[in-house]
């Protein structure tokens, strides 16, 4: 935070090398996400109240939560909250500001705050604020608080030999946390990072595949072959789904944590490895140890440390950042321009469900980017099904589907194209026109004459909601 000097000779206040005048506030709620222009000096509350600055829906929000000051820096202030104001996981002080950098998120209940440039009212790709934005380096694009856990975690074993248990549904990244993990580890990070889908070895060839095999142990084997675990020494062996490893398997895998030795198929003597092992599972092996199904004497083996991965439902702020590193990737693969995001696009993606997580996620925005051929991807190019949203809406809540008005059938092109921005804009804010508007970046009342102009009833119970 400080001050750079204009060509023009005046003072501009600049946070992480954007002007105040292009930083917007982003507010993420459980099914919307509006987005608040700061100004170079002044103050925006933060609460449930009506007259607040910037209202939250919430119910864990108090009426006049926090105050955000804009100054020659950016602070935040808890104004005796009921339920605390948290800046990337840390609990505030009340009535103590605290500054607000652009890595910084602040958790108001289950509401998000994030500082973002603006750009022209609409979210662009960009690089991510957490490491190099790339799947094939193995970071983890991510700037959610649910997440800082994890890499706390990371900071706290990855030099250390201790074995790791990841657990988490399908699609979360458990692979991409194994690899920052591996990263992480010193001079091990250096060495090879071998993966193993457990799910995908052929039960006839398993061992051999894990352990290797001397020339002539069996019929067809004509040259010695070192299995996965000596391919890793010196590194990391990533188990995924080790839960579907067969009994028989689970029982030499153990023998390997113990002694760090490994016997090819044919071999009289044992060999050496220098691994550390990192497992991942979406079952519940407390659940399979139960029932038999895994060794007990396996399962504390593995869990030297468990990293829970939390699902993409439970990490909004990571949807923006994953959806520019998606489509920045792709383009850059296929050569294409790259498109921008719509406010309403990002909200439609923010309220989904993702029950198959960040995988989910990724398939959604490349359909999108291959097959919209515009320069901003809106809510109908995601093809997202509302049978597929997050939780149900409820029983009083505004419904999209609007026949045309009498006015409506009249409209010329653009107005018709500005009737379905708005009925978009409507749509993810479930009818709320304060929220809407900001969406569409129009005062409220602009909105609501627009409203009438083409043909849209207002939502029920609209009052100032």
């Amino acid at each position: 935070m400080g001050e750079t000097q204009s060509a023009s000779g005046t003072q501009t206040d600049v946070l992480g090398g954007h002007a105040f005048g292009h930083m917007d506030l982003v507010v993420l709620e459980q099914r919307c996400m509006t987005r608040h222009a700061l100004q170079p000096h002044g103050t925006l509350t933060v609460g449930r109240g009506e007259d607040c600055d910037i209202v939250l829906s919430d119910p864990a929000a108090s009426r006049r939560h926090a105050v955000l000051r804009v100054a020659a820096d950016i602070c935040i202030e808890d104004l005796g909250s009921r339920n605390g104001t948290l800046i990337s996981g840390a609990r505030l002080p009340a009535r103590k500001p605290a500054p607000l950098g652009p890595r910084d998120s602040v958790q108001i209940g289950g509401s998000i705050l994030l500082l973002q440039p603006r750009n022209r009212g609409e979210l662009r790709p960009h690089a991510t604020d957490v490491g190099t934005p790339a799947e094939e380096t193995g970071a983890l694009v991510s700037r959610d608080p649910a997440m800082r856990p994890i890499y706390d975690l990371i900071a706290s074993v990855a030099a250390s030999n201790l074995t790791v248990l990841i657990v988490g549904e399908t699609g979360v990244g458990k692979e991409l946390v194994a690899e920052s993990l591996h990263r992480h580890s010193g001079t091990r990070g250096a060495s090879p990072f071998v993966r193993i889908n457990c799910a995908a070895l052929s039960p006839s060839l398993l061992e051999s595949e894990l352990f290797g095999h001397e020339r002539g142990a069996f019929t067809g084997a004509n040259h010695a072959r070192p299995g996965l675990f000596e391919a890793g020494h010196g590194g990391t062996v990533f188990l995924d789904e080790v839960a579907e490893l067969p009994l028989a398997a689970q029982a030499k895998l153990l023998r390997v944590l113990e002694v760090r030795e490994v016997t090819r198929i044919g071999a009289v003597r044992a060999r050496s490895i220098d691994v550390r092992f990192v497992a991942a599972t979406n079952r519940d092996l407390r659940a399979d140890v139960a029932r038999g199904a895994f060794r007990e004497d396996l399962y504390f083996r593995l869990a030297g440390a468990i990293v829970r991965v939390p699902p993409l439902r439970q990490r909004p702020a990571d949807i923006e950042p994953l959806v520019m590193h998606f489509a920045s990737t792709l383009c850059g693969q296929t050569g294409q321009p790259l498109p921008s995001f719509s406010a309403a696009a990002l909200a439609h993606l923010c309220a989904h469900a993702w029950r198959g997580n960040v995988r989910e996620l990724r398939n959604v925005v490349e359909r999108a980017v291959l097959t919209t051929k515009r320069s901003i991807i809106e809510p109908f190019d995601l093809a997202l099904e509302s049978a597929d949203m997050g939780a149900e809406p409820p029983s009083d809540s505004w419904s999209p589907t609007v026949p045309p008005s009498s006015e409506a059938l009249a409209l010329s092109d653009a107005q018709h194209s500005e009737r379905k921005r708005i009925l978009a804009a409507l749509a993810t804010c479930q009818g709320n026109q304060t929220r809407a508007a900001d969406w569409l970046q129009m005062p409220r009342r602009t909105l609501v004459r627009k409203l009438a102009l083409l043909g849209i009833p207002r939502p029920r119970g609209s009052g100032r909601n």
